[in-house]
């Protein structure tokens, strides 16, 4: 089905190979988990599947790739989207329609079938994939893992022989991702459909995969049958933020449309120097409640109150309250990593003469040093995300809100990032967490709060 023989890449700009003499044979059927450190090559590999590497991306080639029996590298990326079905990364940017019907009819027009089988299609891949009741919902405007899903299903719905998903988990919660697997793994059993999935989080997957491919630096250094399932850290942690108190939100409530509440009757304290992790089920508000309060969104009822001199407006309190979204690509938008770590800074006013020194050093703390000169839109979702974290503290932010930030983290970063993170509530300052990264956050958290319909909860006091 998939026959990779000593596929080398580098990109045009770039001092080295992102792919190295990789050879690797996948049967039709088979079910492979791809893994690695952030930055080693999973999602190169990926774009050289499905064409989008050499007919898309520029660079250096070499090698042959053959899926079910065609060249990649010789077949127009269009005809290889019938054969290689991706989800990538990022949701959004496979979302192109404004209803969720809309959207994965696109692909099956593309392909030119019949209306009727196309109703066919959609009617068939909407239960399965939950989907029924957001059938004519903007996609645009749910939740991160509701676009990750409604992705899926526009690929899935094209019958594709080969699937293959970059980190599509990360925003899902357990019981999205369980869904997700098994549904996936009926495809693979019943249909023949080859899948392969890069994913950080192997326990997600260990039970789903009849191999696990490891890469590091663009090479695959490792190759077992089954995968092991990882031990789940659980721990004591510090005692709760005993210091004063930063931000309150008191009888919050948020509606888009005034109709339907998002946020009803929220209630949260944040004090100097805790952790805070906010965890729940996907569309339950943990995104809208965060960006409340930022600043970004103004409460239809209640209010957030800042306990800090000169905060006297919203556009003071996103200053105050930092706000990384589970997308880094909203955040991206100068040319290296160096200028986008820095941004902040200058816009703050700081001296100019204390900004290289100041940037340099977070580009060492979140190990970006070797990407300072990088576009940071070119990098892997892992890169991206402690790019767009290392530029909002930059500004300073005594409240640090980061949303699903282990996204296409391997846990050498996951550590790094803990690591920080605990020396910067060291400081006085204090973080929240969104997250579904139980093994991130277990024993590291001070608080942990259930999101549910809205409404938020004490899930769990440290003891």
């Amino acid at each position: 089905m998939i026959n990779i023989e000593r596929l080398s890449f580098r990109y045009n700009g770039s001092d080295y190979g992102a792919l190295n003499e990789v050879t690797l044979n996948i049967d039709s059927g088979e079910f492979v988990l791809l893994t690695g450190p952030s930055g080693s090559g999973k999602s190169t590999l990926f774009r050289c599947l499905n064409g989008l590497i050499p007919h898309f991306y520029g660079g250096l080639v070499s090698g042959r790739v053959f899926v079910d029996g065609l060249d990649v590298q010789k077949t127009p990326v269009r005809e290889m989207a019938t054969v290689v079905g991706t989800v990538f990364q990022d949701p959004e940017n496979q979302l192109l329609t404004n209803e969720v019907e809309s959207e994965i009819a696109f692909g099956l027009e593309n392909l030119g079938l019949p209306q009727n089988l196309i109703v066919e299609r959609i009617e068939e891949i909407l239960p399965k994939m939950g989907l029924e009741e957001l059938s004519h919902k903007d996609p645009l405007r749910l939740s991160g893992g509701e676009k990750q899903k409604v992705v899926i299903a526009s690929v899935l719905a094209m019958k594709p022989r080969v699937l293959i998903l970059d980190e599509p988990s990360s925003e899902l919660d357990e019981d999205s991702t369980q869904e997700l697997f098994s549904l996936l793994k009926v495809l693979n059993r019943e249909l023949g459909v080859a899948i392969m999935v890069a994913e950080q989080r192997i326990e997600r997957v260990s039970c789903f995969a009849d191999r696990v491919v490891y890469m590091r630096e663009g090479r695959i250094v490792q190759a077992h049958d089954r995968c092991r399932r990882r031990k789940t850290f659980a721990g004591g942690g510090k005692e709760n933020g005993q210091g004063k108190l930063l931000v309150e939100a008191k009888d919050l409530h948020f509606s888009y449309d005034g109709r339907r509440d998002i946020l009803s009757d929220i209630d949260l304290r944040i004090k100097e120097g805790e952790l805070l992790v906010i965890t729940g089920p996907n569309a339950s508000g943990k995104t809208t409640l965060a960006k409340t309060i930022n600043g970004t969104l103004k409460p239809t009822s209640g209010y957030v109150s800042i306990y800090e001199e000169g905060i006297k407006d919203r556009s003071s309190l996103s200053r105050f309250v930092g706000y990384v979204p589970q997308n880094p690509n909203d955040l991206l938008f100068e040319e290296t990593v160096y200028d986008e770590v820095s941004f902040f800074m200058k816009n703050l006013g700081m001296p100019d003469s204390l900004i290289p020194a100041q940037t340099s050093s977070l580009l060492s703390e979140f190990q970006l040093g070797a990407y300072r000169d990088r576009y940071p839109r070119s990098l892997s979702g892992g890169e991206k995300e402690r790019v767009a974290i290392a530029s909002i503290v930059a500004g300073g932010p005594k409240v640090l809100i980061l949303d699903e930030p282990t996204r296409g983290m391997d846990s050498t970063k996951k550590s790094c990032l803990k690591a920080f993170l605990d020396t910067y509530r060291k400081k006085g300052n204090s973080v929240v967490l969104i997250t579904h990264d139980s093994d991130f956050f277990n024993g590291f958290a001070d608080r942990v709060l259930l999101m549910e319909g809205g409404t938020l909860h004490e899930k769990n006091e440290k003891k």
